[in-house]
């Protein structure tokens, strides 16, 4: 039971990206005693919400400035490869500004690009996961090669980028994973990207979603379907519940597990319908 000293309500941070929305649903809370209109999640909530926000930023990204005609250019070494960040970083740079001139100077489009660098534990070398517009798809096979041609270290093999409706899958959800927080000790993952991309336009609301509806939410009593009614013009394609638990002992000894749900949230992925 909540303390009377708190008012409780739900709010939502909306992203909507491309054709696809992330709303991510959240307990705030003010003292009964203050005047103030501003609602505030507790620091542990903030501090879930930052590192969930951090590894979907990325993805975010792609689905708002890339099309299925671009692709994914995976950079590797054939020798020499570098022993630190900083050189791998400077290689691609080099490789980049060369894309960059090439690509203003065939055919008058700017570059845009985002990607991760990586090393893993496995073998130690460094690699590179790199999205780049295509300026022309009727083109691609020779923009393919001639981006190639240009990494001198090794190959920069392209691939097809894989669309569904939560937006870009496989390389996505495989490099946002912990990007800059690598859970591995020695492994490095950390993301790049150009100047200029256009970022997913968000808006915040406050009560629209009941506190007695998010809990249903919580524990999975809610449908996507039930949600759709709030998100006018979008398909809710999931539900992603993140309940916070506190266990308490009963007068049997028995364990009692208890949702918190102070600490607890739901998001969601939307895709705009045709």
């Amino acid at each position: 039971m909540l303390s009377r000293e708190y008012r409780e309500r739900q709010q939502e941070l909306i992203y909507r990206h491309g054709r696809y929305g992330t709303v991510y649903c959240y307990p705030v809370y003010k003292k009964a005693s203050y005047r103030c209109r501003k609602y505030r999640p507790t620091s542990d909530i903030q501090k879930k919400l930052n590192d969930v926000n951090a590894q979907d930023k990325f993805a975010r990204l792609i689905d708002n400035n890339f099309e299925q005609t671009d692709r994914e250019f995976q950079l590797t070494y054939k020798a020499c490869a570098p022993d630190t960040y900083k050189q791998c970083l400077s290689d691609i740079q080099k490789w980049l500004r060369k894309v960059r001139r090439y690509f203003q100077k065939e055919f008058g489009t700017k570059l845009k690009y985002v990607g991760v660098i990586e090393k893993g534990v496995k073998r130690g070398r460094f690699h590179a996961h790199i999205v780049i517009n295509i300026p022309d798809p009727t083109r691609r096979t020779e923009i393919e090669d001639r981006l190639d041609d240009l990494w001198i270290f090794g190959t920069a093999q392209p691939f097809k980028l894989a669309w569904n409706e939560e937006g870009m899958s496989g390389m996505s959800k495989y490099l946002i994973a912990n990007p800059d927080k690598p859970e591995v000790p020695g492994k490095v993952k950390k993301w790049i990207c150009s100047k200029g991309l256009k970022k997913p336009r968000s808006s915040v609301r406050t009560g629209k979603i009941s506190s007695r509806l998010a809990r249903e939410v919580i524990n999975g009593n809610i449908t996507e379907r039930e949600l759709e009614k709030f998100y006018p013009g979008y398909t809710v394609v999931s539900i992603e519940p993140y309940g916070e638990y506190q266990v308490t002992e009963a007068e049997d000894g028995t364990e009692v597990r208890e949702t918190d749900y102070r600490r607890s949230y739901f998001k969601l992925r939307l895709y705009k319908k045709e």
